[in-house]
């Protein structure tokens, strides 16, 4: 449900601005998976949602 998918990607985004690395990547990419499934790669949210993983690996040096 698209609720539930920005609410992991909003809490992922959260956890990752704390430093909780392990605890947001389980958000983001659950976040990331729903939303390539219902909307697709192109999508803004689909994209938004990747660009936070992203954030996150950089951040780690990943």
């Amino acid at each position: 449900h698209l609720y539930t998918l920005n609410s992991l990607s909003n809490l992922g985004a959260f956890l990752l601005r704390q430093g909780r690395y392990d605890e947001a990547e389980a958000m983001l990419r659950k976040a990331f998976s729903g939303k390539k499934k219902q909307f697709g790669w192109g999508h803004p949210s689909t994209l938004k949602s990747m660009a936070n993983l992203v954030k996150m690996y950089n951040d780690q040096g990943r």
